[in-house]
């Protein structure tokens, strides 16, 4: 099998930005975070006591062999140490959960978009631009779904709320578990 093309293109909210080379960790649905994995600065104009930099990447390769190209898209959530932070001595494991609450909206939706990926025709011409495309789509929805979250929850000041959200984002991870 001849390679034509090996691409890797990570897309991501915080490649955008410069930061595909540091360290990250992928979601794994066996290992919560911990505050030893915030390792940034606080941010001193935020208000909020602790913030999760978390996104969504997209590898993508192709082949071609006699004349017809096969592409393969690796998907994943991540969690990046050195631009999430907290401020020591003010919070606690409920803050520590609502972080948390924040990596598993990442995870969805990165299983929302291996869903919607699945369905692709990878002969029509305009693959690759599909998948461009609805990548764009899946982290606006993403970039929506977090801000909902805050705002519902009052960035956590609001219990109740954050209970809703939680079984909201463990429900969806569930009717999802197909796509991880």
């Amino acid at each position: 099998m001849k390679i034509l093309a090996l691409l890797s293109i990570i897309f991501s909210l915080v490649s955008l930005s410069g930061f595909s080379q540091e360290e990250k960790m992928k979601w794994n649905e066996g290992k919560l975070l911990s505050w030893e994995d915030f390792r940034g600065t606080p941010n001193e104009s935020q208000d909020f006591v602790a913030s999760t930099n978390s996104g969504i990447s997209l590898g993508f390769s192709s082949k071609t062999s006699n004349g017809v190209s096969t592409y393969f898209i690796a998907i994943d959530s991540y969690f990046y140490p050195d631009r999430s932070w907290f401020r020591p001595g003010i919070v606690d494991d409920y803050i520590l959960k609502h972080e948390q609450t924040h990596f598993d909206i990442s995870e969805i939706h990165a299983r929302l978009l291996r869903k919607k990926l699945a369905v692709l025709d990878q002969l029509d011409p305009a693959y690759k631009l599909k998948v461009e495309q609805i990548y764009n789509h899946n982290e606006k929805e993403r970039a929506a779904f977090q801000s909902d979250f805050d705002r519902e929850t009052s960035h956590s000041k609001n219990p109740e709320e954050e209970r809703v959200w939680e079984q909201k984002v463990t429900n969806l991870l569930k009717e999802l578990d197909a796509w991880k």
